[in-house]
């Protein structure tokens, strides 16, 4: 009996190696040459960090150098977070364009590239846990492509660990309140293929008096797309 609900799609062995070679310079080719320039600009442009390089305790005798280290180190820490933040609600949204859902693409080729890239660029463990079990949570969350509307703020709705693999087929219903270790599956695989899908998660269920009633998700909890018959 075949249990897979993924229909097959072309993926010979000549797809294989060429999405690893196009992985490996990425990696080699920009990323880790980024790395480099951006270590040598900041050694090159900000003097308190070239004088850590030379011998002699001279930079460690003043106040002033730790004060100047302490506000360098605030403006870099929240300026990448704001940066960061505005690649993530902007560059996979776009791409996530040319990702249809209930549409079966071939692994390894470009769709699947840009799947795995709108994954690793929204998945921040960072931002979850600076702003999970707070009340700003949701608010991030719709940011990103979640889907809460209409949101009831309990004050806790999300924990601090949550993933998926597209937020913008994430419906969370109203009132639903997540612990922690939330797991979102929005694709399924086979061997050869892979395809997008809404999952079924925590839906807000109306009392007899029409009021929504808080459903909870516990830890561990992983919701997944139910499969067609």
């Amino acid at each position: 009996m075949n249990y897979s609900t993924v229909p097959p799609a072309k993926c010979g062995p000549t797809r294989k190696i060429l999405y690893t070679l196009v992985q490996l310079t990425l990696v080699l080719g920009v990323a880790v040459p980024l790395a480099l320039g951006g270590i040598a600009l900041l050694l090159r442009e900000i003097p308190q960090l070239t004088a850590l390089l030379f011998p002699g305790p001279e930079a460690f005798v003043h106040w002033y150098f730790y004060a100047e280290i302490l506000a360098l180190s605030f403006v870099l820490f929240f300026g990448v977070l704001l940066l960061a933040f505005l690649v993530m609600i902007t560059l996979p949204r776009l791409m996530a364009y040319a990702v249809r859902p209930d549409r079966v693409y071939p692994l390894y080729g470009i769709h699947y590239f840009l799947h795995q890239t709108v994954a690793l660029l929204t998945n921040s463990i960072t931002f979850t846990m600076l702003l999970g079990d707070s009340s700003a949570i949701p608010h991030y969350l719709r940011a990103v492509g979640y889907k809460l509307r209409p949101l009831v703020q309990t004050g806790n709705n999300f924990g601090m660990l949550i993933k998926h693999e597209s937020p913008y087929l994430t419906r969370i219903g109203t009132g639903t309140v997540v612990a922690d270790d939330l797991s979102i599956v929005n694709a399924e695989y086979s061997h050869a293929s892979f395809v997008c899908r809404r999952p079924r998660s925590a839906r807000a269920v109306s009392s007899a008096t029409g009021s929504p009633t808080r459903r909870r998700a516990g830890s561990g909890t992983t919701a997944c797309s139910a499969p067609r018959s």
